[in-house]
């Protein structure tokens, strides 16, 4: 009998599904739609099975013209400031001034000072600009001044994508986190993109993502409904319209892939059919959408085969095939003893916080003098 678990579950998406290969398509290749009437979908009604054959496969149109833009690009990871001197200018987190974000900061005499700020139309003031970097001790150089990217138009940009949502989503999920109080631009465009890729990052991201994999949309369907996450459904979207409802100046489009090799970020197997939209997605081109009782019902086979089998209702316990169950107990497992075997090794690391823990920063004892 499958084992019944009524706490929350951190679910690894690679175990539920079949994610799309790791290659990065190149930016000009052309991306088809990959929608959910392309590939034939068993479908369980009344106890009888029926294989739909797929229609005609659509090319999607090529009325939205592709933009392209020039931005900062940084380097992918932070580094100690010690490791490249030479560098006159950084996006860092100040370690001393209170209140103070992740900012751009330059060295006074830097020829790159006034590059930037003619290149961008950006005012001095919204840069920290410093003799020396006194004030932080990691963070990331910056690689190039200019670096073109290009949204998703022509024939590369899908007729068809999907989104899914649930409850929690703030604007009924069709709205940014950071509407209104986060705008892109050529400085911070990366940072962004990279803190919004991170699934668990929750800061206010100006980006929603979308993707034209309908099989992708229906496990993220599943990871939402196995946290009882209530009001999960499945968006269709329509990219071109209908009508003028897209502004393309503010609802720019991009391909993800694209964009992480243009910028050398680490690619991940996940990012192949993934896009995200800038700010907002008009509530006229949602052209269909599915609860998650439909889906369920609709996929039954598509869920069964990855060993998903949540409850319905979904508020409900969480029933766990046999081989899910014992690949979660072996991950609990592995990292109880990784974690036991840490603080061996290092048991100065038991009394730290875990942000401190991961920099295995070295903190002295309460008390301690200074000198010693």
């Amino acid at each position: 009998m499958a084992p019944v678990l009524d706490e929350e579950i951190s679910l690894d998406l690679s175990l539920i599904g079949d994610p799309p290969a790791a290659s990065v398509p190149a930016e000009d290749v052309p991306m088809t739609s990959i929608s959910d009437e392309d590939a034939p979908r068993t479908s369980v009604s009344d106890g009888e099975v029926s294989v739909a054959s797929p229609p005609a496969q659509e090319v999607p149109t090529a009325s939205v013209p592709v933009e392209e833009i020039q931005i900062v690009r940084w380097n992918r990871n932070d580094v100690r400031q010690d490791d490249d001197p030479d560098c006159e200018v950084w996006m860092a987190r100040s370690e001393v001034i209170p209140g103070k974000n992740t900012r751009v900061w330059i060295k006074k005499d830097s020829p790159k000072l006034q590059e930037i700020c003619h290149k961008y139309s950006i005012p001095s003031n919204r840069l920290i600009i410093q003799p020396t970097f006194c004030y932080f001790l990691k963070g990331r150089p910056l690689m190039e001044v200019a670096t073109t990217i290009r949204t998703a138009g022509g024939a590369g940009r899908p007729k068809i994508v999907y989104r899914t949502v649930h409850d929690d989503h703030p604007f009924e999920g069709i709205k940014a986190r950071g509407l209104g109080q986060r705008e892109t631009d050529p400085l911070y465009f990366q940072w962004m993109l990279q803190r919004h890729l991170v699934w668990i990052c929750r800061d206010e991201s100006p980006f929603l993502s979308v993707t034209n994999d309908y099989d992708r949309a229906l496990v993220m369907a599943a990871a939402y409904a196995m946290r009882s996450r209530t009001g999960v459904r499945i968006l269709k979207i329509q990219t071109d319209g209908p009508g003028k409802s897209w502004d393309h100046k503010r609802q720019r489009m991009w391909h993800v892939p694209s964009l992480v090799g243009k910028l050398g970020l680490t690619s991940h197997r996940y990012f192949a059919s993934e896009w995200v939209v800038e700010n907002s997605i008009p509530a006229e081109s949602v052209v269909r959408t599915e609860d998650w009782e439909t889906l369920f019902r609709k996929n039954r086979a598509f869920f069964s085969d990855r060993g998903l089998g949540p409850t319905l209702p979904y508020t409900g316990p969480i029933i766990l095939s046999e081989e899910a169950a014992r690949i979660l107990e072996y991950r609990r497992q592995k990292y109880k003893e990784e974690r036991e075997l840490l603080l061996l090794n290092h048991p100065e690391l038991a009394n730290r916080s875990r942000k401190r823990a991961r920099g295995f920063v070295p903190i002295k004892p309460r008390g301690e003098a200074e000198d010693e």
